[in-house]
């Protein structure tokens, strides 16, 4: 298994060689199976001369019992099971960026944007800690303290 430890959305490539009992090379395309907890994820039905290579990129953070079966071609050979290999599957990194942080007020709704990658993922925008930004206008030499709902919203003054 390639890489292991992987990172989650990452592809793992699973590449092995299936030999008879006298250590001789398997010749024909027998499929090999590739299971991991128990689950099949890939295949390789082309298995030229014993060599299997096969992908997956689907797998969960954490760690995984992965095992390869050889589904054989009777009566020649039977199927066999490998031996297990854990494969640990990293936390990706996420990136957030954030956008239109310094604005003006105009009278309308301002918004903050925040963009991720890997995109989806969820962003709760606030200020200090709370949904609801803090800040001062001063206008003709009066300043006022308001309140502003985020992620938009209409200030409250007082």
């Amino acid at each position: 298994m390639t890489p292991n430890p992987s990172t989650y959305g990452a592809s793992v490539t699973f590449q092995g060689k299936v030999t008879d009992s006298n250590n001789k090379k398997i010749s024909g395309a027998t499929p090999v199976n590739i299971y991991a907890d128990g689950i099949l994820i890939a295949n390789d039905s082309s298995n030229n001369g014993g060599v299997y290579s096969a992908s997956y990129s689907g797998l969960t953070a954490g760690s995984h019992p992965v095992y390869a079966v050889y589904m054989g071609d009777l009566p020649d050979h039977a199927p066999v099971t490998s031996s297990t290999i854990i494969l640990v599957v990293n936390k990706a990194t996420a990136t957030v960026t954030l956008g239109n942080l310094t604005q003006t007020y105009n009278g309308s709704p301002r918004s903050a944007t925040a963009t991720t990658v890997p995109a989806g993922l969820t962003v709760n925008i606030t200020y200090n800690g709370s949904a609801t930004a803090t800040i001062t206008i001063t206008q003709d030499g009066t300043t006022k303290t308001c309140t502003l709902p985020l992620p938009h919203g209409m200030p409250v003054c007082q």
